[in-house]
């Protein structure tokens, strides 16, 4: 867990949000039947409880992320940590479809992935950027 935090403290706020993201959403992909589990699964309110601390881990390390591309100039003023909020729900929203159990006919993981990349970017205020880095299991937060 050091080692992922040090990789991401070398990366700008923005590429922070992006990378935390993007991890999160290829393990779920990877991992489909825990990803549904996480995500949305109806459960007893004792494991909703740990979902939405698990929720709230996700989100924290977006807020510190996009508060600091704000201090940095990279982002307009907004409230992080709604944004982060907001982020961490439309990301699992999103992925409700393709790791359901019901299955569906969804892109690959990598169009998946991209389009959330550039959902984030567009979402917190943050340039847009050609040709998007793919991630392929590199050094990154638990999902």
């Amino acid at each position: 867990m050091e080692a992922v935090a040090a990789e991401l403290s070398q990366r700008s706020g923005v590429e922070r949000v992006e990378t935390v993201l993007a991890t999160f959403a290829e393990r779920a992909l990877r991992n489909p039947r825990l990803a549904w589990a996480l995500i949305a699964e109806p459960v007893d309110p004792l494991v909703d409880a740990e979902r939405l601390a698990y929720r709230r881990q996700y989100a924290r390390q977006l807020s510190d992320g996009i508060q600091d591309a704000i201090v940095a100039g990279e982002l307009p003023a907004q409230d992080a940590e709604l944004t982060a909020a907001t982020l961490v729900g439309g990301v699992g929203e999103a992925l409700v479809g393709p790791v359901s159990p019901l299955g569906g006919n969804s892109p690959g993981i990598d169009e998946i992935v991209t389009a959330l990349r550039t959902f984030a970017r567009r979402a917190i205020g943050a340039q847009e950027r050609r040709g998007l880095r793919r991630s392929h299991g590199a050094s990154s937060p638990p999902a």
